[in-house]
């Protein structure tokens, strides 16, 4: 006598295997890229969101404390040690940075 629920199990799993089996398949006639390409993708997707969440703390911080402030924190930086001096460049305003930062400022402003 065998367990049903073992039955099931194994009929999933076979399922399973036979959906896998013809993903490859479509993904070979289709020519799709090699795990190295999807690994880059993968690379190529971590540093895009590591640019936008560094581009998003700069915005942030610039409507919090304001342009000015900011600009004298990023002096006193340039001042500092070559650490500190590689914070000011990173850290420092480009004109991405100042867009969005305007953009947010207008539409806060525009709504209260």
């Amino acid at each position: 006598m065998s367990d049903p629920n073992m039955s099931r199990f194994q009929l999933r799993l076979e399922r399973i295997e036979q959906s896998q089996a013809m993903m490859a398949a479509i993904e070979d006639s289709l020519g799709r890229p090699s795990r190295l390409g999807r690994s880059f993708r993968a690379f190529l997707r971590s540093v895009a969101i590591a640019f936008l969440a560094m581009i998003l703390l700069k915005v942030a911080i610039l409507l919090q404390i304001g342009s000015g402030a900011y600009e004298a924190r990023l002096a006193s930086l340039r001042t500092g040690k070559s650490i500190d001096e590689i914070g000011a460049y990173v850290l420092g305003l480009d004109p991405l940075t100042r867009g969005v930062a305007g953009w947010i400022s207008d539409t806060v402003d525009g709504r209260a």
